[in-house]
């Protein structure tokens, strides 16, 4: 949750994102003021961020931090029964909102799995973790999950450029870092779009953000 509403700041100062923006999260303390996260819910919001962009001109920022399995990711919310989120049902929620230019962050455990449906010309992915790896301290009682940290807290911070930031914050989330995962790595992968698109690529026009703890 604390992850998701970081990622807000720097897109509403770097990118002119400030009221733009759709936060979500599944948690008690915002159950009564901020939307739930669900498949259907994150639906409509692309949706409707869909027919508000500018196809030619605007750029979507997708940040998704939750628990991961290999090809899923969790919805779950107490007293609550809600289906996880595949790899196909992004795709499609994405194709159905029209929505071009993409920059898709998932900080998930397997996160990796859902580079391969979602990979185009016209997309940047971020992930986490690769596709048979955990990631670490995805907890509510963290500020940051690791990788989260390193990319928006550290990098983001002072990096024009999402790659750029990406490929440093990989860098230092490393084992020697943060010992405490006995040694493992996360791994953390990404799939830049064509070079033509990379090149223009736009500044994000909407940003949708959600948070499972």
């Amino acid at each position: 949750m604390k992850e998701v509403r970081y990622a807000r700041k720097p897109m509403d100062r770097r990118f002119d994102t400030r009221g733009r923006a759709v936060v979500i999260i599944n948690n008690r303390d915002t159950v009564g003021n901020i939307p739930l996260v669900s498949a259907t819910n994150l639906k409509r919001i692309l949706l409707r961020i869909g027919t508000v962009m500018d196809p030619k001109e605007d750029i979507l920022f997708l940040y998704i931090t939750t628990h991961g399995e290999p090809g899923r990711l969790s919805m779950w919310f107490p007293w609550l029964q809600l289906n996880d989120l595949n790899a196909g049902d992004r795709h499609r929620m994405l194709v159905a909102a029209g929505i071009k230019w993409k920059v898709l962050v998932i900080s998930a455990g397997y996160s990796g799995s859902f580079i391969d449906a979602l990979k185009d010309d016209d997309t940047l992915i971020l992930t986490a973790a690769a596709a048979n790896r955990t990631s670490f301290d995805c907890s509510n009682e963290n500020d940051f999950t690791y990788c989260g940290e390193a990319f928006l807290r550290d990098q983001l911070a002072h990096r024009y450029s999402l790659t750029d930031a990406f490929l440093a914050a990989r860098l230092q989330a490393t084992p020697r870092r943060y010992p405490s995962n006995g040694g493992r790595r996360s791994a953390p992968r990404f799939a830049r779009p064509s070079r033509r698109t990379y090149n223009v690529l736009p500044i994000p026009a909407g940003t949708a953000l959600a948070a499972i703890p």
